[in-house]
């Protein structure tokens, strides 16, 4: 499966992007939602990425994984540090969605979510 590109939209800041590996498992969600420092969380994200090009507020360009470290992030103006965070969140609602796409094309429940309906029984009196 393709690496998933997750681009910062915030305006002045378009040039911004983390491209992710495609795996990512239930247990990374966990370790996310566990995750209890900010390095924790770097930590999680930098081990995922394949690549990407973060500037920080100097103007310098991160471009390796191995660059998205806390020291680097302080750098970054709060606007790319808050979007590199909210990226991996991104990431992973796109990687549901593909889960969504991939069921079969029949299914009734494909691309929603359902909620059960009751079911309304009668009953006629014979005699």
């Amino acid at each position: 499966m393709a690496n998933i590109r997750i681009d910062c939209t915030a305006d002045d800041y378009s040039g911004n992007w983390i491209e992710y590996r495609s795996a990512w498992t239930r247990g990374d969600t966990k370790r996310l939602d566990a995750a209890t420092s900010e390095e924790d969380i770097l930590d999680l994200i930098a081990g995922k990425v394949a690549k990407c090009n973060v500037t920080t507020a100097e103007g310098n360009v991160i471009t390796s994984p191995d660059g998205l470290t806390v020291d680097a992030i302080n750098e970054l103006d709060e606007v790319v540090a808050q979007w590199v965070v909210a990226s991996v969140y991104q990431f992973i609602a796109a990687k549901r969605r593909l889960g969504n796409l991939s069921a079969s094309v029949s299914s009734s429940t494909n691309g929603k979510v359902t909620i059960p309906t009751p079911i309304q029984t009668t009953t006629s009196g014979a005699a």
